[in-house]
């Protein structure tokens, strides 16, 4: 977690939105919900989480790997995806911050 933190307090100013996705069963909606809040706060995280009913949009966007960052480009296609951990100081967290800052780029007028 503290890479992505690290990126949003780059980014974020510039309009980077960094968005949770926590897949899980509905019929244990509520302890998942509550399981959400106490990682975030765990992570110090103060970004959205989606609770993905059966990992439906996961499914959709291609996610089959935990964890993994999609970045979007503001049309909403995917721009850049990351499958695993993802460590500040390496070579995969600068591709990240190049595909984070092409996509902030592109949403520029």
């Amino acid at each position: 977690m503290p890479a992505v933190l690290a990126l949003h307090g780059r980014f974020g100013a510039r309009g980077l939105r960094v968005i949770g996705v926590a897949s899980f069963d509905p019929d244990d909606a509520e302890a998942e919900r509550k399981a959400a809040e106490e990682a975030a706060r765990e992570e110090k995280m103060d970004a959205p989480t989606y609770l993905d009913a059966r990992g439906e949009w996961s499914k959709t966007a291609g996610v089959v790997d935990i964890p993994a960052f999609l970045v979007l480009g503001p049309d909403g296609r995917v721009l850049h995806r990351r499958r695993g951990k993802l460590t500040q100081g390496t070579e995969e967290f600068a591709e990240m911050e190049r595909a984070i800052e092409r996509a902030l780029s592109a949403g520029s007028p």
